[in-house]
């Protein structure tokens, strides 16, 4: 489970398009398995 502190890491790393990308991908991978 990634916690808020990771994702600030990412946020350091990535641009926000990316990040935005990837929260999509993640927010799909969740409802998909609910």
């Amino acid at each position: 489970q990634p916690s808020f502190e990771s994702l600030m890491e990412a946020v350091k790393y990535c641009s926000l398009g990316q990040i935005t990308n990837v929260l999509y991908e993640v927010g799909g991978q969740y409802r998909r398995n609910m």
